[in-house]
C-alpha cells in the first residue's frame, strides 16, 4: 500500500506535491492536516517528507506521519474557552456600564 492511499481525496494532491518536492530535492516538506485514513476513519496528521540524497541523486524519501488528533482536540477546546471568556467579559462590560 502506498502512502497516498492513506490520504483522503481532498488532501491527496497536497501529499503528491510534497512527494514531488522531496523527489526534486527542493528540500524537506512538512504538512499538517492531510486527513489520512486509519481503518477508514480520518485523523489529523503531521506529515514530514525529506529526500535521501547520495552523491547528488535522490535515492528515496524519508516520511514521518504523526497522529495529532489529541493536539487538534486541545486546540478546539482552547478556542471554545477563549470564546466563552470573551462573551463573559462582554457581559461584564455591559453590566458595569449599566450600573451608575
Amino acid at each position: 500500500m502506498a502512502l497516498i492511499d492513506f490520504a483522503d481525496a481532498d488532501y491527496a494532491e497536497l501529499l503528491s506535491r510534497g512527494l514531488r518536492d522531496a523527489l526534486n530535492q527542493t528540500g524537506a516538506a512538512a504538512h499538517r492536516d492531510y486527513g489520512p485514513q486509519q481503518n477508514g476513519v480520518p485523523f489529523a496528521a503531521d506529515v514530514a517528507l525529506a529526500p535521501i540524497t547520495i552523491d547528488g541523486y535522490t535515492q528515496g524519501i524519508v516520511c514521518s506521519v504523526r497522529d495529532i488528533s489529541n493536539l487538534k482536540q486541545i486546540e478546539a477546546d482552547l478556542r471554545k474557552s477563549l470564546e466563552a471568556e470573551r462573551e463573559l467579559n462582554d457581559l461584564k462590560t455591559v453590566y458595569l456600564n449599566g450600573v451608575p
